[in-house]
This record gives C-alpha cells, structure tokens and sequence, in this order.
C-alpha cells in the first residue's frame, strides 16, 4: 500500500511537469504550421497596442511603458504581482554584454557559449505557480519541480537515451517518458527560429540588458502571442507573457543564473534507490 501511494505521487507530479511543456511558451505543440517562414521580421509593424516597434537591427529606444503598464495590469490577476518579476539580486549591476546594434541571430548565437547552467524556473499562470531548479550541461539535464505534494526529480542523459523521476526524500525511481520532460531554457530560445518575430525593442529587465520579442502561434485553434525578453549577453530567455485570445494566461521566468562546470554527482540517482515497475500497477 507504502508503494501503491508513492507510485500515485510520483505520477501526480509528473503530470504537473508534462502539464508544463504543454503549455504555450513552454515548448509544448502549439501547431505552428501556421507561423511562417521563421525569420526575423525585416519591416516595421505596429505592436498590439498600437506602439512603434523596432527596425531588425535593433536599432531603437525602450519598449513604450504603455505596453508593460497593460501586461503588468493583467498579470494582477493572475498572481497579484504587478512588477511581474523577481530580481536577481547577484545582477543588479546591468549586464550589457552586447551592443544595441546586434541582431536576433547574433545574440541568439551567444547560446554557444554556454556550456552548463544552474538556473531557476517559476510557471504562473491561473493553475498555480509552478517552481523549478535545473541544471543543464551538455547532453544531461536535472530538473528539480517543487509543489505541496514535495520535490519531484527528474535527471535526463540523452547521450544514454534514459530518464529517471522520483519524489526527494523516497527510496524509489521510476523510468520517465522522455515527453515528460519539459524544454529547457536554451530549447527555448533555439526554437524562436520556427516563428516570424517582431521585434518590440529593448528593455533593461532585473539589471539584464534585454531584446523584447514578440510572435504568434496558435494552441488548440486559438490565437497565441507570445512575448519575450531575450538576455543580450548570452542569448537566452528571462522572461515570457503568453497571451491567448488577447488575455494574459501565462507567465514564466528565468533567474539566478548560475554558469560554470556542474559536478557529475548532480546528474546521478542516488544510489541507494531501486526502480518502482509501474506495470505491476498496471500503470505504464
């Protein structure tokens, strides 16, 4: 009955996890057929309030407040939050990094610079809040998801092709679906090249020198636009707003970056587990 219960929560938390990639801006399928050809838009166009946006060469002031002030505004709802972000506090100084003159590509080319990186994750949305720790390095990926159920780990070696979850604390792994494990955040910012981006300007966001995107897409035949600050210096996302049907349904955030070599011990099950067989549950 012990294992019975524990297989229960284990799968409970892999749902909240695979509920994760499958929402928009979460790397889920978001039938984007329709989205074009891919690259960055070349000619000016107006953003959804009506606000000027930028040439592709990023050329350009700060994103109009009046667009922030909306989204901060509808974010309210969502989690009562109107500054929307947490600040990481080992950034405060602006990290620019870049110049004001790069591209889309040349900035999402620093992605090659980076090696490994610990960084943390918080999905808001009307659902909840959802918050993670991971840690990426070369092939191998650790996710760490909190919740009131406690701590699911989920460790991925895509060089051995395997995947392993279990609930912290427990003496039981289970072999996880690898659809089950969600993008990461270089996953996002390399799939930006599927979509027709405009470019919204630049903003300076928890002491990050920030290219504001936008593109859209389609979830379940509804439209999807999607919002992104992508950090200059090593390309990578800190923040998106996903807006379906025009309304704010989903935030997530990217903070306290950590990059620099990860020990192995970090990617390893611990070694006094043994493997949980789901099909004995008749779960699989």
């Amino acid at each position: 009955m012990i294992r019975f219960r524990l297989v229960l929560s284990i799968l409970v938390l892999v749902c909240m996890l695979a509920s994760l990639s499958a929402l928009p801006g979460c790397g889920g399928d978001d039938s984007s057929e329709e989205n074009g050809g891919g690259e960055a838009a070349e000619n000016q166009q107006d953003g959804d309030d009506g606000d000027s946006v930028i040439d592709s060469d990023g050329d350009g002031g700060e994103v109009d407040g009046g667009d922030d002030e909306d989204d901060a505004d509808a974010e309210d709802d969502i989690d009562g939050n109107q500054d929307g972000h947490d600040g990481d506090d080992e950034d405060s100084d602006t990290d620019n990094g870049s110049t004001g003159e790069e591209t889309l590509a040349e900035i999402l080319g620093h992605i090659s610079g980076v090696n490994s990186v610990k960084y943390d994750m918080v999905v808001t949305s009307e659902q909840g809040t959802f918050d993670s720790t991971q840690w990426l390095e070369g092939n191998k990926q650790k996710v760490e998801l909190f919740s009131q159920e406690g701590t699911v780990v989920n460790l991925m070696d895509m060089d051995q092709m395997v995947a392993y979850t279990y609930v912290e604390g427990q003496d039981y792994y289970t072999k996880l679906d690898f659809n089950k494990v969600g993008d990461t955040v270089i996953d996002q910012a390399e799939s930006l090249e599927e979509y027709d981006i405009v470019l919204m300007g630049t903003e300076i966001r928890d002491g990050k020198d920030c290219l504001v995107i936008q593109y859209d897409t389609y979830q379940d035949g509804d439209p999807v636009t999607i919002k992104m600050w992508i950090w200059k210096l090593h390309g990578l996302p800190i923040r998106s707003e996903t807006k379906i049907d025009g309304a704010l349904e989903i935030v997530i955030e990217w903070n306290d970056f950590e990059f620099g070599d990860i020990p192995d011990s970090i990617f390893e099950l611990p070694s006094d587990m043994e493997e949980l067989d789901l099909t004995q549950y008749g779960l699989s």
